[in-house]
C-alpha cells in the first residue's frame, strides 16, 4: 500500500488515504513544522537583502531598492540623502533669498580643506554644500598600493547602524580578500594566520562557469557569490530551531572549550558562544571567516572566539572538551578518525553529515549499511543518531538529506593497532557476503600474509620452518577460531577483535 510522505514533518505516514493526511495535518507537530518552515524562509530573505545592500557597499554600486543620492552626496559613495531639516533652503546660488552666510565664501589660493575632511565644498552652481553634515573621518591604511580614503563616519544625519555596516564593508577590498583594519578597538577575533589563508587563495574566474547549469541551489552564485561554496562541499544551516537543537545535544557547560569546524556565517557559533567559555572555528574559507568575524565584532561573545583558517585535515588541534559541526560531506570520512585520533580524548562530538554517511556511522552487523567504516568508528566510540535534518535547512540546498550524530569515545581506548584491525576488517568486507574462509583463500590475501609473517619472524630473529605452508596455517587459525564459516557482513567488532587475536598468536599480522 502506498505512504504518503510529509516533506515538513520528514516522517511516513501509515498509509496514504484523505482520512490519515487530515489527522495528521491538522496535528500541532505538523502545524509547528509548517510555521518553523516558513518563518525561517522570511529569515532567509532578510539575511539575502543583507547579504545584497553589503555586497553593493563593497562594490561601490547602488544599493538596491534605493534613489540614487542627490547632487551634493555624490562624493560619498552609499551615503543616504540628509533628512529634510538638515537640508539648506535651495534658492538663487544654492542659498536662500538672504544669500550665503557671512564669511562663508570660495576657498584661498592654495589652502584647500581641512585634514582628513575630503574635497572642499561645491561652488554655488554645482548644488548645496554639505556644511551642516560633521562628518568624522576614518582613516584606512593603503590597500593593494592604492592611495589611503575616508570613510564616513556615524555623525549627524546617519544611523549608527549605518556607519558601522560601511566601515565593516571598507575592510573587504575588491576580490574578498580582508584588509589589516577594524572599525573599532576591540581585539580582533582572528588568528594571525587569516591574512596568510587569504591571500594563497585566488578568486575564481567566472569563464570557467560557463555553460554549466546548476540545479543544486548554486544558481543564486552570481548574484551573491559569498554563499558560492561549491568548492569546499560547505551548506549554510539557515533553520534556527535545528542549530538550536544540535547545540541542546551538545550539553555544553560554562567551561568548555568547543571546537567547530566549518562555521560558515555563523549561525551554530553564536549559539555555542552563549553558553561556552572558549570556540575555536577552524574555516577553510576566507570569505566565510570574514562573514564570522564581522558578526561578533564589538561584542562581548568576540573575547571567546578564535578563528583559523585552513584544512582542518591538515591542522595540528589543541585540546577541546566537545566538538560541533555542519561538516563539509567531503571530509567527513577524514574528521571522524581525526577527531578518534585527538589526544586527550574529547567528551563528545556533535557532527552533522550525509544521511546515507551517517547511518553507516550507526549501523549494526547484519544490516545492508554495515560495512568497514562502521567497524572501524565503533571500535573507538559509541555512535547515536540524533535526529534528521531536511534539505530545504540549508542555502544552497543540498541534493542529500542530512543527519546528526553523537559521538562518544571509548574511554579508555581499546589496547589495539588502529593499522592492524583496519587491514583485517579491509579484507573481510571487501567480500562482505562470502564466509571467510573463502575470503582468506584469495591468492592475493595469502601472498600478502605470508609476506608480513616473514618480515615478522625476521624481526624476532627467528627462521621460518622449511616446510611452512600458509594456506595451512590460515586454515588452523579459522577453525580454531570458529569464523571460518562466519559471513563477514555478520560480524561485529567483538568478533574481529576475537579474530584478530587468533592471528596474532600464530605470528599473522595484517600490517
Amino acid at each position: 500500500m502506498p505512504r504518503h510522505y510529509c516533506d515538513y514533518c520528514d516522517i511516513f505516514l501509515t498509509h496514504d488515504s484523505r482520512s490519515v493526511r487530515h489527522a495528521h495535518n491538522s496535528g500541532r507537530n505538523h502545524l509547528t513544522n509548517v510555521k518553523d518552515y516558513y518563518a525561517s524562509l522570511g529569515t532567509d530573505d532578510i539575511q539575502t537583502m543583507i547579504d545584497k545592500i553589503l555586497h553593493a557597499i563593497e562594490r561601490g554600486q547602488p544599493i538596491p531598492g534605493r534613489p540614487p543620492p542627490p547632487p551634493g552626496m555624490m562624493g560619498m559613495p552609499g551615503l543616504m540623502a540628509p533628512p529634510p531639516s538638515m537640508r539648506p533652503p535651495m534658492g538663487m546660488n544654492g542659498f536662500g533669498s538672504s544669500g550665503p552666510p557671512a564669511g562663508y565664501g570660495a576657498p584661498m589660493a592654495g589652502g584647500g580643506p581641512p585634514a582628513g575632511y575630503g574635497a572642499p565644498p561645491l561652488s554655488f552652481n554645482a548644488g548645496p554644500a554639505l556644511s551642516s553634515v560633521n562628518l568624522a573621518p576614518t582613516m584606512l591604511p593603503p590597500a593593494n598600493g592604492l592611495p589611503s580614503e575616508t570613510t564616513p563616519g556615524s555623525g549627524v544625519g546617519m544611523h549608527p547602524d549605518r556607519a558601522r555596516a560601511l566601515g565593516l564593508a571598507k575592510q573587504l577590498s575588491l576580490d574578498g580578500r580582508l584588509i589589516q583594519s577594524s572599525p573599532t578597538d576591540m581585539p580582533r577575533a582572528i588568528s594571525s594566520k587569516f591574512n596568510t589563508a587569504a591571500a594563497s587563495i585566488q578568486p575564481v574566474s567566472a569563464s570557467k562557469g560557463k555553460g554549466k547549469a546548476r540545479d543544486d541551489g548554486h544558481a543564486n552564485a552570481n548574484k551573491n557569490p559569498l554563499f558560492n561554496t561549491a568548492q569546499f562541499g560547505q551548506h549554510i544551516l539557515k533553520n534556527p530551531l535545528v542549530a538550536q537543537g544540535i547545540v541542546d545535544k551538545a550539553s555544553l557547560r560554562s567551561t568548555d572549550s568547543v571546537l567547530e569546524v566549518g562555521p560558515g556565517t555563523g549561525n551554530l557559533t553564536v549559539r555555542i558562544l552563549q553558553v561556552c567559555k572558549h570556540c575555536l572555528a577552524v574555516e577553510m574559507d576566507p570569505r566565510m571567516a570574514a562573514e564570522l568575524t564581522k558578526r561578533v565584532q564589538g561584542k562581548p561573545e568576540q573575547r571567546k572566539l578564535d578563528i583559523l583558517v585552513g584544512d582542518f585535515v591538515k591542522t595540528e588541534l589543541p585540546y577541546f572538551d566537545v566538538c560541533i559541526s555542519n561538516t563539509p560531506y567531503q571530509i567527513s570520512s577524514p574528521l571522524v578518525f581525526k577527531l578518534l585520533a585527538q589526544r586527550p580524548l574529547f567528551r563528545v562530538a556533535i557532527l552533522m553529515f550525509q544521511r546515507e554517511f551517517a547511518m553507516r556511522l550507526v549501523a549494526k552487523p547484519g544490516d545492508d549499511l554495515w560495512n568497514r567504516l562502521s567497524a572501524n568508528v565503533q571500535l573507538f566510540a559509541k555512535v547515536d543518531h540524533i535526529m534528521k535534518v531536511g534539505k530545504n535547512n540549508f542555502r544552497p540546498p543540498p541534493k542529500v538529506e542530512s543527519s546528526v550524530v553523537r559521538i562518544v569515545p571509548i574511554d579508555p581506548p581499546p589496547p589495539i593497532r588502529f593499522e592492524e584491525f583496519d587491514g583485517l576488517t579491509r579484507i573481510i568486507f571487501a567480500r562482505r557476503n562470502k564466509i571467510v574462509r573463502a575470503t582468506f583463500q584469495a591468492s592475493g590475501v595469502k601472498e600478502m600474509l605470508e609476506s608480513n609473517h616473514k618480515a615478522w619472524y625476521s624481526q624476532q630473529n627467528k627462521r621460518l620452518p622449511n616446510d611452512f605452508d600458509i594456506a595451512e596455517l590460515l586454515e588452523t587459525i579459522l577453525s580454531e577460531s570458529g569464523f571460518a564459516q562466519t559471513r563477514g557482513a555478520k560480524m561485529g567488532v567483538e568478533d574481529f577483535l576475537s579474530l584478530l587475536a587468533d592471528f596474532h598468536r600464530h605470528g599473522i599480522h595484517f600490517a
